[in-house]
């Protein structure tokens, strides 16, 4: 295979100067890749230094300098292959420069593949999402078909490359880079061009549980609700006199949570939903909730808390979205929500070509048909 050496050097002056207008994006959850030397001043120098901190995902075992994103083999989709993750800082236009490694120092192009410089395709990806892919990977949900079994970096870089192939096909001309704000999937990353909340570090996230948990109601008087007391009565106690191993093995059978209806059936009682809170496999997004702070809350002295709306109203894709109960919670956990959703409703050939012609990954070679 070739590497990144048997390629020109990319010339400074096609980095150094840029507009601070002319940036690239992450290829995860769409938000800018901004440079160091443009973050401006305190404080918003602080809250945007995360976006300057990038990860570039390459596969090694890929030779593009014959071809760029079309014609791979359908094969790729029966094996994992190991991605490999580059730290680097944004420069400008799609260039980024490698802190790390044995690479250090040295200046690349993201998705410039076409033989002009490197032979690699990059995609760029905020160091932060990396982390968050890395706890999605974690839950070893089961990749949506043609994939087969659980979700694997790999599996994503693919979703990703099959995005600028389907890009590429309507573009006159393959020499410059794709920028993410060009090329959204269906989803359109769940941006809302009237808010800012994409341009908070979504690992930035300290104290939500406290604020959580002052959205919490009084739980209102069952006496009036349905399904009827003696049938609720014996569901609880059922559930409730089963070993402690169980009770966890049946919360855990929940995740992932399906779509959850808001609306409280007061089926379980309130010390078992708010357990399930603090169950990671409910809201793997929320994997550093305080559980000792939900704790300590339930001890306090006051009228029974309704823990069962509070789980309901997390369990709704847009929980933290504008004009939601949670609305003002964090922006930061807004947008951990919002790149979780992302990568759940992520799946191949998501964004499809202009032309309706099958994706590479779709066709056994170019004469056959769609798989």
């Amino acid at each position: 295979m070739a590497t990144i050496w048997q390629f020109d050097e990319i010339p400074e002056c096609f980095y150094r100067g840029a507009s601070e207008e002319v940036i690239t994006a992450c290829n995860i959850c769409g938000a800018p890749l901004n440079s160091p030397n443009e973050l401006g001043s305190e404080p918003t120098r602080t809250a945007l230094y995360w976006t300057s901190r990038a990860i570039l995902l390459s596969d090694d075992s890929l030779d593009f300098t014959t071809t760029f994103l079309e014609g791979l083999p359908v094969e790729l989709l029966a094996r994992d292959r190991a991605i490999t993750r580059l730290p680097a800082e944004p420069l400008a236009w799609s260039c980024f420069r490698i802190t790390d490694g044995d690479r250090k120092g040295k200046v690349i192009a993201a998705n410039f593949a076409d033989g002009d410089w490197h032979a690699e395709v990059y995609f760029p990806v905020h160091e932060a999402c990396v982390q968050i892919i890395d706890r999605f990977l974690d839950t070893g949900l089961t990749a949506p078909p043609p994939f087969v079994g659980q979700w694997t970096m790999s599996k994503i870089w693919d979703v990703l490359r099959l995005r600028v192939e389907a890009d590429k096909s309507h573009r006159e001309t393959s020499y410059y880079p794709v920028g993410l704000y060009e090329l959204y999937p269906p989803h359109g990353y769940y941006i809302d061009r009237e808010d800012r909340h994409c341009l908070h570090n979504p690992l930035d996230t300290d104290r939500y549980t406290s604020k959580l948990l002052e959205h919490l109601t009084v739980l209102p008087d069952l006496r009036s609700g349905s399904p009827p007391e003696r049938a609720v009565a014996r569901l609880r106690q059922g559930f409730e006199k089963l070993p402690r191993e169980l009770q966890d093995k049946i919360i855990d059978c929940m995740a992932p949570l399906n779509p959850v209806p808001i609306a409280c059936n007061r089926t379980l009682s309130p010390a078992t939903w708010r357990r399930m809170l603090c169950h990671r496999s409910c809201f793997p997004f929320l994997w550093d909730i305080d559980i000792s702070a939900i704790d300590a809350y339930a001890d306090r002295e006051g009228p029974a808390l309704d823990y069962e709306l509070l789980f309901r109203q997390l369990a709704q894709p847009d929980v933290f979205n504008k004009g939601q109960p949670l609305q003002d919670i964090s922006h930061a956990l807004h947008n951990r929500r919002r790149i979780w959703r992302v990568l759940q409703n992520m799946r191949a050939g998501d964004t499809p070509r202009e032309d309706n012609l099958p994706l590479s990954i779709f066709r056994r070679d170019e004469g056959s048909q769609e798989l």
